[in-house]
């Protein structure tokens, strides 16, 4: 009986790898017919290998760092889903965010359960986002100069990769961040209206994940308001506004009735903060103006120095430094080349920056929302560091 069990686990196990590995396959056909460039896959095929190293050293060896609470919490909400489907039993749906877990109860649901399958489902979309990115380098800089550093960076990226292995959502929401980004982009190059439907959507759907996605729909309203002529001018925006208003006022995501929570201020004897908490015992409405412009100046510093008393706090500190030149570097190198690309991803950044800084109260969550867009970063090291005498004035000339 024992060995009958033990074949149908083997059996099983055979069954899923080979199904991560046709998709996979598909996946790299598809970015290849797409770029026809063999170092880009070769890129990719590490990077997935790497990533598949990680996994099984995560699930049957030693857990990875950040592993442990939410995605412990996602992984037993997706395996309800999967019991409640399969025996017709009532769900314990014990989370507000339970979108991420009811896709993985689907998959388990249609596939079996297996315990690497959500890190397999990440690793998709880990290497998709890759591919946008490397699109997107193309819509900006119009060269592949410096285009594999920012691969390769994105690659090694070793707190995105863990991000992706263990069972949470951070690569949905990164892959969405770029492929808006993309369709940004992609509307003001060609002025297609498709490009704004296509980055809603996305907007919509990616909220399922991460609700301050939705937040991003006034970036491409202004975007319109700015690049289009004529009634449509108007209208559109007009329309688009009043569809994220509506959205945040019927909305019952708790992560949204607390970032507009109108509740009496916190003098500041009342204000009860941890050691990684942000202490800005002025009030906590978002409608308040001081409120809110703190909370994006302590996303971008904290935690300052005299604060850091561990290792974490000494890598997120580093990585604040590293935010800010970069804001810096990207405002510099627009005012060198005018070009509109540059620009648009330098406003799109700060929106990141804005959106994910309002609804974050600590630099502990914080330090996890910076690297939801990190990558957008990484775009242009290349051109402000290795390669920065090739691009200086040279995109001037090329757009």
């Amino acid at each position: 009986m024992s060995e009958q069990v033990f074949n149908i686990t083997v059996l099983h196990d055979i069954y899923i790898y080979i199904i991560f590995f046709i998709i996979f396959c598909i996946m790299c056909i598809f970015i290849y017919v797409s770029t026809n460039d063999k170092f880009l896959l070769l890129i990719i095929l590490l990077a997935t290998l790497f990533m598949l190293i990680m996994l099984i050293t995560h699930k049957y060896f030693y857990p990875l760092p950040f592993s442990g609470n939410d995605d412990l919490r996602f992984e037993l909400l997706a395996y309800n889903f999967y019991n409640g489907w399969l025996f017709n039993l009532p769900i314990n749906i014990f989370q507000n965010s339970y979108f991420y877990s009811m896709i993985l109860g689907c998959i388990y649901y249609l596939f079996g359960y297996h315990e690497l399958i959500p890190g397999m489902f990440n690793i998709y979309f880990y290497i998709l986002s890759i591919y946008f990115l490397y699109k997107i380098y193309l819509i900006i800089f119009n060269t592949k100069k410096g285009i594999y550093l920012t691969i390769i960076l994105c690659v090694l990226s070793i707190f995105n990769i863990i991000f992706t292995v263990i069972t949470l959502r951070e690569i949905q929401v990164t892959f969405a961040i770029i492929l808006m980004l993309y369709f940004a982009l992609k509307f003001n190059q060609t002025r297609n209206s498709l490009y704004v439907i296509n980055y809603l959507l996305i907007c919509v759907i990616g909220s399922q994940f991460h609700i301050g996605l939705i937040a991003f729909i006034a970036f491409i309203t202004i975007q319109y308001f700015l690049i289009k002529r004529g009634v449509t001018k108007y209208i559109v925006p007009v329309f688009m506004l009043f569809f994220l208003i509506m959205i945040l006022n019927i909305s019952s995501d708790t992560k949204i009735e607390s970032v507009l929570d109108n509740g009496e201020e916190l003098s500041v004897g009342e204000y009860q903060v941890s050691n990684a908490d942000y202490s800005i015992p002025i009030g906590n409405s978002v409608y308040n103006p001081i409120y809110s412009f703190l909370k994006v100046l302590y996303f971008l510093i904290q935690p300052l120095p005299w604060g850091i008393n561990s290792v974490n706090g000494i890598v997120g500190l580093i990585l604040n430094v590293f935010l800010v030149l970069m804001l810096i570097g990207i405002y510099k190198l627009y005012k060198v080349n005018d070009n509109q690309n540059i620009l648009i991803t330098f406003l799109f950044i700060v929106a990141c920056i804005v959106i994910f800084s309002i609804g974050t109260s600590n630099y502990g969550t914080g330090f996890r929302h910076k690297y939801k867009f990190i990558f957008l970063f990484f775009l242009f090291i290349p051109a402000l560091t290795y390669y920065k005498e090739y691009f200086k004035g040279v995109l001037k000339n090329n757009v």
